[in-house]
């Protein structure tokens, strides 16, 4: 009887060791078929970012290059644009971009031309137009005398946006570091 229990026993040992070295190996199969289809993944995520980020990229280089081009109209006219040129210039750039909502014009103006650009906007027809400031409270209200402003001037479109026409962006210091920053 012996001989029979140590021949099961041997066996049953045999047994054993090829189930769980089957078992093993079908675990380690099961980690690298999981590592290789995490790793596609993640260079199939990684190269859909890539795209993305090019694309958002070349939205942004063209979006850039649509006011770089209204800045070079400025520098060949060689001088201020008129409202209608400024507006039909806007039109343009915006008609050829989407992420850009409005184009404004905010010229550098002392304290002796205010009166000036005031009533050259009320004749063009914004009806009483003045340089307005936003005050600490939030309220928006003319602006005091100082010796030089920034005000919103041209606004395209104008339609949602009348408010900002008049509204001098020296009168709130985010708006002026913005301003000053991108000069």
């Amino acid at each position: 009887m012996k001989i029979k229990n140590s021949g099961i026993k041997i066996f049953l040992f045999t047994l054993l060791l090829v189930l769980s070295s089957l078992i093993l190996y079908s675990t380690n199969y099961y980690v690298q078929l999981m590592a290789e289809h995490s790793n596609n993944e993640f260079e199939s995520f990684r190269e859909k970012s890539i795209r993305a980020s090019f694309t958002i990229q070349n939205h942004i280089d063209k979006e850039v290059e649509s006011l770089f081009q209204m800045r070079d109209v400025y520098r060949l006219k060689g001088r201020n644009l008129t409202r209608y040129e400024f507006n039909m210039i806007a039109r343009t750039i915006m008609s050829r971009t989407q992420g850009i909502q409005a184009l404004e014009w905010i010229p550098h103006v002392q304290q002796k031309q205010r009166v000036m650009y005031e009533q050259q906007a009320r004749d063009e027809g914004i009806e009483g137009f003045s340089f307005k400031a936003i005050y600490e409270d939030g309220a928006v209200r003319t602006s005091p005398e100082k010796s030089e402003y920034y005000p919103v001037y041209y606004v395209e479109p104008l339609s949602g946006n009348e408010k900002a026409l008049g509204v001098d962006l020296s009168s709130s210091q985010p708006r002026i570091k913005a301003l000053l920053k991108s000069l």
